[in-house]
């Protein structure tokens, strides 16, 4: 008796609760009631099962969730009893695609009442900090005498702070991955119907968790994720629409990398900063700041020539920039060409004056390789004409003054020495000259 009771609770689990549109507590206690009492179990055990069903049936409905999942999408569709099995096929081979491409995404499908509206989407994502949910409809029509199966999708997701202040951007990018997307399966031709609907869902679910994960800074999975979104554009069926999405994938793609790189670098964690940036020497964009930091990297890695040609690269995009100017004197440096270096830093010195936000980490480069080197006094002389640019004009001043006396002796850094003391001579002379003026303005305020 006991082993038949256990298949018909067996068989009522796997077909009713794998089937949870439309099923309540009270169905579900109502058919347990029924089996106990043809059963005859004692109203105790029966009693016990039934709580201990619900609650399976409760947590299995989606009603309370107790752990969330690390990228869990959550599905609530709503169905008629034709698109039911269309909506469970779906969705099992949209778990197989993300499994295929070893996404950690999980997907959660949950009881249909539960959401049926954006109020209540919102109300269940911040209950249980979820990324995002798709959830909407599913229902059969016949059109010009076909049978159809149309899904009318709805996102709800998590908009954190840096999603926010870009949440224009955002919602414009989304409305360009949805597109003017077919949501329609035609009866007549199921197998690839079924599989442009999965894509649909895998395009737009892949695009939000890889913002996501950028504006989380998880920049390693986006740019990942956003990598196998631009794999799957060219099998996007909206033609109109694909050279629009591929342009934006590829500008998240640079700027995920770049953001990427950039951290990398600022920690001194070169080979990475370098896989990112090479990632992004692929595209057509300005490379400029690009090329001058892989320079910067193949120098850490003693690839000199590699370095030199970053440099060279950089200088065809911008030629006049002040950092080209101290970077070939830099390497005039290492090739001990002290004429050279010289050419190079008295053309920083012609520039235009202003603050450069790219010349200001030279000083930290160069200041190490004065504290790795001290015999090699040109960096002095470099740190003292960037600093009287576009630091500190008198600590630039000091460091010449320095570079002076540290270099009397030595023929070889003559022209430096020269200009340095040019330099000094003139600002001596121009203070003297504003000296006087003060001096004079005060005299006829006297005399008034």
């Amino acid at each position: 008796m006991y082993k038949n009771v256990s298949e018909i609770i067996f068989n009522i689990l796997i077909n009713k609760l794998r089937q949870i549109e439309g099923l309540i507590a009270g169905e579900l206690i109502i058919v347990l009631l029924w089996v106990f009492a043809k059963s005859n179990f004692p109203y105790y055990i029966a009693l016990f099962l039934i709580i201990f069903w619900f609650l399976i049936w409760y947590l299995i409905s989606g009603r309370y969730i107790l752990i969330v999942s690390k990228n869990e999408i959550i599905f609530c569709f709503n169905t008629d009893d034709k698109s039911r099995a269309y909506y469970k096929k779906v969705l099992k081979k949209l778990i197989d695609h993300l499994d295929s491409y070893n996404l950690n995404i999980k997907i959660r499908d949950i009881a249909p009442d539960i959401i049926n509206s954006t109020k209540k989407a919102i109300k269940y994502r911040k209950k249980y900090d979820i990324g995002l949910i798709v959830w909407g409809y599913a229902f059969s029509e016949t059109k010009n005498g076909k049978d159809i199966i149309h899904f009318k999708p709805h996102y709800t997701c998590r908009i954190n702070k840096t999603l926010r202040e870009k949440l224009e951007l955002f919602l414009a990018d989304l409305s360009l991955i949805i597109g003017k997307k077919d949501w329609n399966i035609s009866l007549d031709n199921t197998l690839p119907e079924e599989a442009k609907i999965v894509n649909n869902f895998i395009e737009v679910s892949i695009f939000i968790i890889g913002i996501h994960s950028y504006t989380d800074y998880k920049l390693n999975e986006a740019i990942r994720l956003f990598n196998i979104l631009k794999v799957m554009i060219p099998n996007m069926q909206e033609e109109p629409f694909k050279k629009f999405i591929q342009g934006r994938i590829n500008s998240l793609i640079i700027e995920t990398n770049l953001k990427l790189g950039d951290i990398e670098y600022e920690n001194k964690r070169y080979d990475k900063a370098r896989k990112c940036y090479l990632e992004i020497d692929k595209y057509k964009i300005n490379k400029f700041k690009i090329y001058l930091k892989l320079g910067v990297i193949e120098y850490f890695f003693n690839n000199l020539e590699d370095a030199k040609d970053y440099i060279k690269k950089a200088k065809k995009i911008n030629k006049n920039h002040p950092v080209i100017y101290i970077d070939s004197a830099f390497f005039a440096t290492l090739d001990k060409n002290y004429e050279s270096a010289l050419y190079w830093y008295k053309k920083v010195m012609n520039l235009i004056a202003s603050v450069d936000l790219a010349v200001i980490p030279l000083l930290e480069f160069l200041f190490d390789r004065y504290k790795e080197n001290k015999n090699e006094l040109a960096y002095l002389f470099a740190i003292g004409i960037i600093n009287y640019k576009f630091a500190d004009r008198e600590k630039g001043l000091s460091d010449l003054s320095n570079f002076i006396k540290k270099t009397k002796k030595l023929q070889k850094y003559s022209s430096m020495t020269k200009y340095s003391k040019e330099l000094l001579c003139k600002q001596k002379y121009q203070r003297a000259k504003k000296d006087k003026k003060g001096r004079l303005k005060r005299e006829r305020r006297k005399r008034k």
